[in-house]
């Protein structure tokens, strides 16, 4: 598994303190000192799962050919026959399962494992384990920039994430440009990234700059697609989940931000007394998971 331990690989970055020491400015989630003054990565945008279709296109195509439960049944037969080969499925199996515990239980990654509670969710996604680890490693005044999907600010499963990064100040830019260029060839044209910059956490922005639907750097000129929003406008508009409202333009978001100071959201979840409607949602009225007896 090769774990990599960051204060032992970098003493002279990361300080642990003695018993006692009441100088050093320790983060709590890590117990460490210290940090990195930059970091920048393009991290791997995948997820920690494993799936049968994809493993057997390369090992078994005809296993990859069939479906459902005839593919399980299929890789049963096959591991049988094929006793190695079906000892090193299990074993890729079991790696990628083990990470997943490993992710989600440790304790290592707070914000993207308690992503993993939302709806029953089973997802985790590479990018943004790697933000959340760049935003511990980096020094409490430092600068981290990194290259990864903008679901990261718009998806549930990474709110916690970037709830904690919006409420503290700590988003210092968020500029989504769609692949129509494209600018990252073999990805789809229509996948959205983010270049996505933030501060350490003693620091703290006013209001971080955002711009979305751009299709290249040059984007960035226009004055009518750039605009700011501060923490406290985030928390207007998306109070229950802290993620981040998409708008094309500077127009756009200044008149939604005026909207919601004179109308709050229909339902504030984080204040359960703000809830003054007694609202409770369904999915519907009737839907096969929960009526298929009807």
């Amino acid at each position: 598994y090769r774990f990599f331990h960051w204060h032992l690989e970098f003493p002279q970055i990361f300080r642990v303190p003695e018993p006692g020491d009441e100088d050093a400015e320790v983060d709590p989630e890590t117990g460490w000192a210290g940090g990195f003054d930059c970091v920048v990565g393009n991290p791997p945008w995948g997820k920690v799962d494993f799936e049968d279709l994809k493993y057997f296109s390369v090992v078994e195509p005809s296993i990859a050919e069939v479906a459902g439960l005839a593919r399980r049944t299929r890789i049963k037969e096959w591991a049988e026959e094929n006793p190695e080969a079906g000892r090193q499925y299990a074993q890729e199996l079991r790696k990628v399962k083990s990470t997943f515990l490993f992710v989600s239980g440790s304790g290592a990654f707070p914000l993207c494992a308690r992503g993993l509670t939302l709806k029953g969710s089973t997802m985790l996604q590479t990018d943004q384990l790697f933000t959340e680890r760049f935003a511990s490693i980096v020094a409490p005044e430092g600068r981290s920039g990194c290259i990864v999907p903008t679901a990261i600010a718009t998806g549930a499963g990474a709110q916690y994430l970037f709830g904690n990064l919006t409420r503290r100040g700590g988003i210092a830019s968020l500029y989504d440009f769609e692949n129509r260029k494209p600018l990252f060839s073999g990805v789809d044209s229509r996948y959205k990234f983010c270049l996505l910059s933030i501060v350490g956490r003693t620091s703290s922005e006013v209001a971080a700059k955002f711009a979305f639907f751009l299709l290249d750097a040059g984007d960035l000129e226009d004055v009518e697609r750039v605009f700011a929003l501060s923490p406290e406008e985030i928390a207007l508009i998306n109070p229950n989940t802290g993620t981040l409202p998409i708008f094309r333009t500077r127009r756009d978001a200044d008149l939604t931000v005026s909207i919601y100071r004179y109308i709050p959201v229909l339902w504030d979840e984080v204040e359960c007394v703000k809830n003054r409607w007694r609202i409770a949602f369904k999915a519907g009225l009737f839907h096969m998971t929960h009526d298929s007896d009807l």
